[in-house]
């Protein structure tokens, strides 16, 4: 069962990020955002509703605060920026920067929850320090190639580097979210509700008047509904999934 969340977690997290880069050719981050998540919403939620229907009732009304950070949080701001390191800089290049997440989540488990440090966690942090070294390294050369002016690529790597560090933040809150607040699957959801109305009311006037043709809003309810898919295999890998509310 590990090694199946193992791979709905890497497939939903890498194919997301391609899917929205096609999405992204016709639309703005704001709205492909929002379309995006409310995908990973509606799955989310029918997921919920079929696992774990008792703990609607059961939730206390704190929990619902902690799911408004934490939606908000992951998705009008990590989402968010992470789209529009894809439109800046392109799907490749955005994942490998949004990669360096485990870095910040690592280091911030450590500083916040007072994690232990063990080989895993420096030999992966030195992997992704030298990754991203070699990715700023080679700007120039991918400017040239791609036709990008080096300021747009320097604006989405710093983006995507933002976005690592939201998504760092997000999973760090996460754990304190499922440890006293309620199980993972709930969890998303009630986050990704709140997530999907306050991004819902960033882009309602960017979405008036909006033409989306069939193969772009395809493209980003496919990522969201993976990326959904991606969330929950993630939570249930790294979160304990056993607490009673």
């Amino acid at each position: 069962m590990a090694i199946l969340f193992g791979l709905l977690a890497g497939l939903g997290v890498g194919s997301s990020t391609v899917l929205a880069r096609v999405g992204l050719q016709t639309t703005n981050p704001s709205v492909a955002t929002t379309i995006s998540v409310s995908a990973s919403l509606v799955t989310t939620g029918i997921l919920a509703l079929l696992f774990e229907p008792a703990v609607f009732k059961a939730l206390p009304g704190m929990s619902y605060l902690w799911f408004l950070g934490l939606g908000i949080l992951t998705f009008p701001i990590a989402r968010l920026m992470n789209f529009a390191s894809v439109s800046l800089i392109g799907a490749p290049r955005s994942a490998s920067i949004i990669s360096v997440q485990p870095l910040f989540t690592a280091t911030l488990a450590i500083i916040f929850l007072r994690e232990s440090v063990n080989v895993a966690i420096v030999v992966g942090t030195i992997s992704i320090v030298v990754a991203m070294v070699l990715i700023l390294a080679e700007g120039q050369n991918s400017t040239r190639l791609l036709g990008i002016p080096y300021r747009r690529f320097v604006s989405g790597c710093l983006v995507g580097i933002a976005a690592a560090l939201c998504y760092g933040l997000s999973n760090t809150l996460a754990k304190e979210v499922v440890d006293e607040h309620g199980p993972p699957l709930v969890s998303i959801f009630f986050s990704l509700l709140f997530g999907s109305i306050v991004l819902f009311t960033m882009s309602a006037r960017n979405m008036r008047g909006l033409h989306l043709d069939r193969k772009a809003i395809l493209s980003l309810t496919s990522s969201g509904v993976l990326s959904g898919l991606g969330a929950v295999s993630y939570t249930h890998l790294t979160l304990p999934t056993n607490r009673e509310v």
